[in-house]
């Protein structure tokens, strides 16, 4: 079973249509920071099949949307992939995110949210989360942006084929960049610290970077890193998980 994982991991790689999700989900890269009014938002489809001794399909679809009117922004998030040996599901994720952000000051935007999520690699069943805090807007422009938050979050999970049950509470403190190098390119960073909050040395580490190249005026290509670290993985699991991802996207 592990040779077979390790296989379509490297598949996953060159077909770039189903990415390995890590236990952090990184929700900065989704927004919409134009701030315009109405709804605003991105699809991505990917699907592969390759056929040799086996049969291996891929299959992924990413949508989020945005509304923003005044003080008020609501962001929806959507992520599911796929990925089959032959009749056997080796990687099924998925998750559902909703965020409310209401911006107080031009630097100050108290959020709220709230997170369904499963991960089949991370033996992850099911985890719910919901949480709120302050967002800080220390630098925001048309090219360049620098956000930084501080929030409380509730955590229920049911791990390892509901042999676990786990009830805590974290701290969720983001680092986000974005820098403008010129008209076409654009480079963004994202990182998330998550301890417990009773115990600091269990905690999930996040960081994604990646560069975007716009094609046209709604249609771009993205290579990114990203790059997960859990101090207490499930059983048989590693600490580090990373991915290196090409792709195209489009926004409506």
């Amino acid at each position: 079973m592990k040779t077979i994982i390790h296989t379509c991991a490297c598949l996953v790689l060159m077909l770039m249509a189903c990415p390995v999700r890590g236990q952090v989900i990184n929700t900065e890269q989704r927004r919409d920071y134009q701030d315009k009014v109405g709804w605003v938002g991105a699809a991505d489809l990917g699907f592969g099949i390759t056929k040799n001794t086996r049969r291996i399909l891929q299959a992924s679809s990413r949508i989020n949307a945005q509304y923003h009117k005044k003080k008020h922004t609501l962001l929806l998030l959507n992520d599911l992939n796929l990925l089959k040996v032959d009749s056997n599901s080796v990687q099924n994720s998925g998750f559902q995110h909703v965020r409310y952000d209401y911006h107080v000051r031009r630097y100050l935007i108290p959020e709220v949210f709230v997170q369904a999520q499963y991960n089949q690699v991370w033996k992850l069943d099911f985890r719910f989360l919901a949480g709120a805090g302050p967002r800080f807007a220390l630098l925001k422009n048309d090219s360049n942006r620098v956000f930084v938050g501080v929030l409380g979050m509730y955590e229920f999970e049911k791990v390892d084929r509901g042999t676990r049950y786990n009830r805590d509470f974290r701290m969720s403190a983001y680092l986000s960049l974005g820098f403008g190098l010129n008209k076409h390119v654009t480079f963004e960073s994202i990182t998330y610290y998550q301890p417990l909050l009773r115990n600091f040395g269990d905690f999930r580490l996040s960081s994604e970077t990646s560069l975007r190249t716009s094609l046209s005026k709604r249609l771009g290509f993205k290579t990114s890193f990203a790059l997960n670290l859990d101090s207490r993985p499930p059983d048989g699991l590693t600490r580090l998980f990373y991915s290196f991802q090409n792709g195209l996207t489009y926004k409506f």
